[in-house]
């Protein structure tokens, strides 16, 4: 399968071709630019530069002995190095995968798990974090020594979770200093559209990621649809701030610009997270056309961002706020209207969208410069899978954002007995389309409960993805309305529950091992998390505040997420279904309503 590059009219059946295309046609335009701290000395690459930094790359992993269908493990912080390296692998004709560099146990535990399933033998870097590893590499060693780990594993306690993973079983190899040269060593790589071009880890449901196969022609497919959409032109420019781990970060602010051959000005997420008026600083300085996150990222800034340093924003060449990645809230984009609207932004610049991995990353979204729609529905005929829409002030009303028309072929379900839904009926989101991907790595069984399931009764026998959302479809947009699997996203992040119900077992002596359960609670427009947990029929009540700092710990520390509400219940009070799985929706709904037995509840001070 070809596609057509958007600038040069070229056929491409690869991202090799697309780098190699825009090298040819703007060697030395703007590709990509970094900024630093405040935005001072920023770093940039043309694409004759990121052509050139590849090639030398791909010669590297080739002189390694790296062949095509490799997987090759990127760790590296935000910024151009990683997009060097990234494309270095696929001009080797390797298979990349990214992974943040791990900096708590639980992302040494997620890393380690991550090159057991992928099967990577090396794994590129900066010189600092490579110098880093060697120092573990001399910590591991001595602190397994028999005569010696008596002593130096108490005393280098905090620095041995650091460890546990298999660092030395890998080719540690840094690309900082790597010649310009060497490009001309690179030997071309014949890539088929079908070839992989990365894995995209997702967290599965046992807490051990999902590698989700990408492939070339996907991501062709997705960034063509993507183009449309958002009606990018050849004056387009983009400004992101989003984690180059995930897709809408990698795909969205990395090769949708690349594809497009247009400008991409970037930024660290924890830079924008620190300081969230830096991201609007960037929109307003290179006059940023398409820039956008998750519903959270518009409260931060809404609520974080002060009145004098509104004044040196002018956000008048921003037409493109896309949203997407968690549920969208019809008040967030109220509120931060109503905060920048000084400062240039329009209303009708908000595009709101919808997409997962599996389906490479866009599957639907709103006309561009059209602003969002909102509708109400009646929520407890809602809860049942019915749509019934209802007045804005009606009592029951719950308003739902449209994520847009849809882009790949989109079917609404019933999840259980697999027909498709009639019109007003709830039901989940099955896809087909060129871009959904090959499935999860090494997982087969997963991958053809997910990737390969049929429609009762539809005679032409498509495969289509499983999403796991629940939504239906009125007046061509898609609606949104939850989530059939138990997934928890927060701020953008999917969290899986068993993870998080692991680490409030491990947290505290006086909790009933296996007795817990986490959900997502809707509040003040945002998805924030809860847990319900069994406490031992002898403890004390005093020592329940104890218990809670232990569980706020315990989740802080190993999930990256605080906590909202925790409730703690009496021993055989959790609410399960008759094979013993936990209702965590039956949970989550009895604590709201005040019909869960609990023995006390701790709240998050607003």
């Amino acid at each position: 399968m070809h596609y057509i590059h958007p600038k040069t009219k070229k056929y491409c059946t690869s991202l090799i071709d697309v780098l190699e295309t825009c090298a040819d046609f703007q060697p030395d335009t703007l590709a990509f630019r970094f900024l630093l701290d405040k935005g001072r000395n920023p770093k940039s690459l043309t694409y004759r530069n990121l052509d050139q930094r590849a090639r030398a790359i791909a010669a590297l992993l080739q002189e390694r002995k790296v062949k095509k269908g490799d997987r090759v493990i990127l760790l590296y912080p935000p910024g151009l190095e990683l997009i060097e390296a990234f494309h270095g692998c696929i001009y080797a004709g390797a298979i990349a995968v990214l992974v943040y560099p791990p900096a708590n146990p639980k992302l040494v535990e997620r890393l380690q798990a991550i090159i057991e399933n992928a099967g990577a033998k090396i794994l590129l870097s900066t010189d600092d974090i490579i110098k880093k590893f060697r120092q573990l590499k001399w910590l591991k060693f001595i602190t397994h020594l028999p005569l010696l780990k008596h002593f130096t594993q108490p005393y280098f306690a905090k620095q041995i979770p650091f460890t546990r993973w298999d660092f030395e079983k890998l080719t540690l190899v840094t690309t900082n200093d790597i010649a310009l040269e060497t490009a001309r060593d690179w030997h071309p790589v014949a890539i088929a559209a079908d070839h992989l071009a990365f894995l995209q880890y997702t967290s599965g449901s046992t807490g051990i990621p999902k590698g989700v196969m990408i492939s070339h022609k996907n991501l062709l497919h997705n960034l063509s649809i993507t183009r449309e959409a958002f009606g990018l032109t050849d004056e387009s420019i983009v400004v992101s701030w989003l984690p180059p781990y995930h897709d809408m970060g990698l795909i969205g602010g990395i090769l949708q610009p690349l594809f497009s051959g247009i400008p991409c000005t970037l930024m660290s997420p924890f830079h924008f997270l620190h300081k969230p008026v830096e991201w609007l600083k960037a929109i307003s300085d290179f006059k940023g056309i398409v820039s956008g996150g998750p519903n959270f990222a518009y409260r931060y800034c809404a609520e974080k961002i002060s009145e004098p340093d509104k004044e040196e924003l002018d956000l008048r060449s921003w037409s493109l706020a896309f949203n997407g990645a968690e549920p969208i809230h019809a008040e967030t984009l109220e509120k931060f209207y109503r905060a920048f609207a000084v400062c240039g932004f329009k209303k009708k610049a908000f595009y709101c969208c919808y997409g997962l991995a599996e389906a490479t990353l866009f599957v639907s979204g709103n006309m561009p410069e059209q602003g969002y729609k909102v509708i109400y529905v009646d929520n407890d005929a809602l809860n049942k899978h019915k749509v019934i829409i209802v007045d804005q002030h009606d009592t029951h009303s719950k308003s739902l954002v449209s994520s847009g028309y849809v882009f790949q072929e989109v079917r609404i379900v019933n999840p259980h007995t697999r027909k498709e839904c009639e019109d007003f009926e709830v039901g989940e989101i099955w896809i087909h389309s060129a871009s959904v991907a090959q499935g999860y790595w090494q997982l087969s069984e997963a991958t053809q409960a997910t990737f390969h399931v049929h429609i009762q009764g539809d005679e032409s026998h498509k495969p289509y993805l499983r999403t796991g959302d629940l939504g239906f479809i009125y007046k061509d947009n898609l609606y949104i309305s939850g989530r059939l699997k138990d997934l928890i996203i927060v701020h953008g992040v999917n969290h899986y529950p068993q993870d998080i119900e692991h680490s409030v077992n491990e947290s505290h002596q006086s909790i009933r091992i296996g007795q817990s359960a986490a959900f997502s609670i809707e509040m003040d427009e945002e998805e924030h998390l809860g847990i319900v947990c069994e406490v031992q029929p002898d403890v004390d009540e005093k020592t329940y505040p104890a218990i809670f700092s232990a569980i706020q710990r315990a989740v802080a520390k190993n999930n990256r997420l605080s906590t909202n509400i925790i409730a703690l219940l009496p021993a055989k009070s959790l609410p399960k279904t008759t094979s013993g799985k936990v209702k965590r929706g039956l949970c989550r709904d009895s604590l709201l309503d005040g019909t869960l037995v609990t023995l006390a509840i701790w709240k998050l001070a607003k």
